[in-house]
């Protein structure tokens, strides 16, 4: 009955397209910075280290989603898992802040910090959208599919 609803249906599909307009951008930013970072070596590992935060973060997520949902999960082991996830999380924000900083030092344009978002949530679901991209991209160049 609600799939016939062309309203219901219209919300849908704007939420599908913002969302997909929100994973697009995450990944563009994502992309450029990295090939900003690509022409200064000291740059380029510091986006090393964000990267592997960000990918460490997304690790963290999924882990505390499948333990969630696990039928055997106990309170001690869910709180561990959230501590790791927050740790991850912080280390994100600190290495996305170097990098961010870092641009600057050298005079480069640094608004991709500001389009990520300031706020610890904003920026994890920015780190998540870009480690979703990451894994998928590793994916593909081993054939494996998603």
């Amino acid at each position: 009955m609600s799939f016939n609803n062309p309203f219901l249906r219209e919300s849908w599909q704007r939420k599908k397209e913002e969302e997909t307009f929100k994973q697009e951008r995450a990944v563009n930013i994502y992309l450029d910075t990295k090939l900003e970072a690509e022409k200064y070596p000291n740059l380029n590992e510091i986006f090393e280290r964000m990267e592997h935060s960000v990918i460490r973060y997304g690790k963290s997520i999924n882990m505390l989603a499948i333990v969630a949902r696990s039928e055997n999960k106990d309170k001690r082991m869910l709180e561990e898992i959230d501590r790791n996830r927050r740790l991850a999380h912080n280390a994100l924000i600190d290495e996305l802040n170097l990098l961010s900083r870092q641009f600057r030092n050298i005079g480069i344009d640094n608004e991709w910090r500001k389009e990520i978002g300031l706020d610890s949530k904003t920026v994890g679901g920015w780190a998540y959208k870009v480690a979703e991209f990451i894994s998928s991209d590793i994916l593909n160049e081993n054939n494996y599919e998603n």
